[in-house]
């Protein structure tokens, strides 16, 4: 990950939004952030594969949105895609969810 304060962003010699710019590691050094390890194979490729969800717009508290175009655009458009494509349960996909689920009600029915 490359970090620029914000207060460097507005005088930078060119625009750091733009998507077809890559910053200089001399001005930006890559940053270390953590490590994504792969270390098995799909059990259930329906509940895992073809229903994950993932949006841009699902972001921590504190964190926002940069001015890029492209990020903005995407911002709406996945989010209504995945409405489209997966239905109602958007929100709720079986592949992230509670391995066992629990009653909310304290009585059946």
């Amino acid at each position: 990950m490359q970090i620029m304060p914000y207060d460097e962003a507005t005088t930078y010699r060119f625009n750091p939004f733009d998507l077809t710019k890559a910053w200089p590691h001399g001005d930006y050094p890559l940053h270390e952030v953590g490590r994504l390890t792969l270390d098995r194979n799909p059990t259930d490729f329906h509940t895992e594969i073809e229903q994950a969800a993932f949006e841009p717009n699902n972001l921590v508290p504190g964190i926002g949105v940069r001015p890029d175009k492209m990020l903005l655009g995407r911002l709406f458009a996945y989010a209504d895609a995945h409405r489209h494509r997966l239905g109602s349960t958007t929100s709720r996909p079986r592949s992230t969810g509670p391995r066992r689920r629990f009653p909310t009600t304290p009585r059946p029915g």
